[in-house]
């Protein structure tokens, strides 16, 4: 069997495939509760034969995978990077400044045919490619918690307890900030969806904490993808 690892910045999400690429069962635990004993309870009788590992969390946390991995003679590959990984071929001159898990995520999703690729976690990233799979460049944005956060701090000494909101105007300041919160996703979806269709582009796949939320506020433009970055690893196994 062949364990995926994706270690984001607060969640281990993994998943195991068999034989013939099946996924046997997924999961994610939360980073502060991932230690030695967990990984080797949860994988060690599984029969595994290599694990793949994304990374952009705290180092120790790939190195638990790797200990686990050689305790138990395992091959573990960590990808890092590439100008070029399988069909994408990304745009930075300096791909080494682009995250992995993002390089993944659009591995993950191109099918072959042009697509935006938004990740929805506590920070936003959006990328388009062309039907070609090359990247035609992004957005970094803060994420939906990111911002409702700096918002009730701001608004603290009138106790905001912002929430996913409506998209019409509020009559408390509760509201005013929930709602305000709401339009400024909802206009941030509806211009990267229009930006991506001056492109030539009309696929738009999101994945990450809110996707599900971000999926309704695209009005089911957004195709939700449970993990693109497990994905794009998957698609290594299968073609790299």
């Amino acid at each position: 069997m062949i364990l995926l690892v994706d270690i984001g910045n607060t969640r281990t999400k993994w998943r195991v495939l068999d034989k013939a690429s099946h996924v046997v069962s997924s999961d994610y635990v939360r980073n502060e509760k991932l230690n030695s004993v967990f990984i080797k309870e949860s994988f060690e009788k599984l029969s595994l034969k290599s694990v793949y590992v994304s990374n952009v969390g705290e180092e120790s946390l790939f190195y638990l995978f790797e200990g686990f991995a050689k305790s138990f003679d395992m091959m573990i590959k960590r990808f890092e990077t590439q100008s070029r990984m399988l069909n994408v071929r990304l745009g930075y001159e300096d791909v080494s400044r682009l995250g992995v898990d993002r390089a993944l995520a659009m591995v993950g999703a191109f099918n072959g045919q042009g697509v935006l690729v938004i990740d929805a976690g506590s920070a936003i990233t959006a990328d388009i490619l062309n039907n070609n799979g090359q990247h035609l460049g992004g957005y970094i944005i803060a994420g939906l918690e990111m911002t409702r956060n700096l918002l009730i701090s701001k608004t603290a000494k009138v106790g905001v307890i912002a929430g996913v909101g409506f998209d019409q105007p509020g009559l408390s300041t509760n509201e005013c900030v929930s709602n305000g919160v709401t339009i400024m996703f909802k206009s941030l979806i509806s211009g990267l969806i229009e930006i991506a269709k001056s492109k030539g582009v009309s696929r738009y796949v999101v994945t990450g904490g809110d996707a599900e939320v971000f999926r309704q506020w695209s009005g089911d433009r957004l195709v939700v993808s449970d993990n693109l970055v497990l994905d794009g690893l998957g698609r290594y196994v299968h073609e790299g």
